[in-house]
């Protein structure tokens, strides 16, 4: 669509596909009604970016989205603003059953747990891949994922969550919200052997899939296994 109003393709003129891009990148013009001819000419499934309050999440969904994308596009846009993981959580409630992709902010594991436990449907990550990018081309990009994987896996393993159906708003405040103000067990710590050998922690293990600007990281593609299953 976006070539279709150009005379010329953008490897032949890059100057006019990017300022053609830029205006309509930046339409202050643009309304709910574009939204509604936009869901009207697609079946693929549409997702709206940069949404960080209720209001906007049950209007965007009236409008025909198929899901949210909360983000404050990495705080670029305004110093200042209010960071778009305090909004995560009443965008969630917003949303219903549709789901919703979360970035801005996402440097670590602990930021991805906190994201799930919120009620992300998946993150995405943009600066983290595009620095391994710079520094290490494809192979920069495959140890920022490693890092990023296995930061998420220590924390749950060590913290006791098995699943990440288990990572809830209550998940955050770990032990002081416990009545006895201690540790939650890891299940794989009650069940020992007759020996009373000590059972090895599962490991959650997420797989990721890449796109060309982000990586989601996702509670469907959860896969847990025990530190025994691993090469």
């Amino acid at each position: 669509m976006f070539r279709s109003r150009l005379e010329r393709t953008p490897e032949e003129d890059i100057e006019t596909a990017t300022g053609l891009w830029a205006f309509s990148f930046g339409n202050p013009g643009m309304t709910w009604d574009d939204l509604d001819w936009i869901r009207s000419v697609t079946e693929l499934p549409l997702l709206i970016k940069g949404v960080n309050s209720p209001e906007d999440t049950r209007t965007a969904i009236d409008h025909g989205v198929d899901g949210i994308y909360c983000s404050n596009h990495g705080g670029r846009q305004a110093n200042g603003g209010i960071p778009a993981i305090d909004l995560l959580a009443d965008v969630v409630a917003a949303a219903g059953d549709a789901p919703v992709i979360f970035d801005s902010g996402i440097r670590s594991g602990a930021d991805i747990v906190k994201a799930l436990a919120l009620g992300a449907t998946a993150v995405g990550i943009g600066r983290p891949y595009a620095y391994g990018l710079a520094a290490g081309g494809q192979a920069g990009v495959e140890h920022v994922l490693k890092c990023l994987l296995a930061e998420l896996d220590l924390i749950m393993a060590v913290d006791g969550y098995a699943s990440l159906a288990e990572l809830t708003p209550d998940a955050r405040c770990g032990a002081s919200r416990s009545p006895v103000n201690r540790r939650r067990v890891h299940p794989l710590r009650r069940r020992r052997s007759a020996s009373k050998q000590r059972t090895v922690p599962a490991m959650a293990t997420l797989s990721d899939s890449a796109g060309p600007s982000i990586v989601m990281v996702t509670a469907a593609s959860h896969a847990a296994t025990t530190s025994s299953d691993r090469p």
